[in-house]
């Protein structure tokens, strides 16, 4: 699985660390993980990919790992979004939590998502959902079970809580092809496990898990058929931290 991965270039990293003379040069986390990831990766799966992911956000780079987050990841909304148990600011602070630790070296090397559109959620959701969602006050307090949205103008609650949600749908689409070419990812937002086709609750608006697996199945159709029977098997791991 990935943290085994991580956890096994940071075990190797504290080696180096403890074994290296005073003064030298040591390996940093972010590299061994980059050099992790380079091992895994799947150049000829990349190529089929990258073409029918262009709308969710910018293709993994050479020097970035297999991790995505987007600042628009964090909602807040005058100070309301506190009144909620969950906390909408905590991607930043594990983003923050990354670079810390030396697990990344700087946000540069985090792939960033797009916000998805009306238009992808219509795979999964109805447009009668959707469209209630979005022009609804009311119905994005009962979604997201914060009730002071409801006497919100829609335009608020569309910029500040709903498009924020649809970057991270983004991420988790895009995470999980990375996972298919690498091995391994990780979105560090997503996972709105409560959401289904014709409504959602507990804060999750779209169901962004079921849009990426559909996404993956889609893609299969249009592509050679060799890397899905890879994925089918299981064999990469994805992770989403906001679930």
């Amino acid at each position: 699985m990935w943290w085994r991965k991580w956890r096994s270039a940071a075990a190797r990293s504290s080696t180096i660390t403890a074994a290296a003379p005073a003064g030298s040069m040591q390996t940093p986390l972010s590299t061994k993980l980059a050099e992790c990831c380079s091992s895994a990766a799947r150049p000829e799966l990349a190529e089929q990919l990258q073409q029918h992911y262009k709308d969710v956000g910018s293709w993994k780079s050479r020097d970035q790992l297999p991790v995505v987050y987007h600042p628009d990841y964090n909602i807040t909304l005058l100070g309301l979004e506190k009144l909620h148990p969950f906390d909408s600011c905590k991607f930043q602070k594990v983003a923050a939590g990354l670079q810390e630790h030396q697990v990344i070296s700087s946000l540069k090397q985090l792939v960033q998502p797009t916000a998805v559109t009306q238009r992808t959620l219509q795979d999964v959701h109805t447009a009668e959902y959707l469209q209630e969602l979005w022009t609804s006050s009311t119905k994005a307090a009962q979604v997201t079970e914060l009730a002071p949205l409801a006497v919100l103008p829609a335009s608020l609650v569309q910029r500040q809580v709903l498009k924020p949600m649809q970057t991270h749908v983004g991420g988790t689409i895009l995470a999980a092809a990375l996972a298919v070419v690498h091995g391994w990812a990780v979105n560090l937002g997503g996972g709105m496990h409560h959401a289904y086709w014709q409504d959602g609750s507990g804060w999750c608006p779209y169901d962004d898990i079921t849009l990426a697996i559909r996404r993956l199945r889609c893609v299969r159709h249009r592509s050679a058929r060799t890397w899905f029977g890879w994925v089918a098997r299981g064999r990469f791991d994805m992770c989403l931290a906001g679930s």
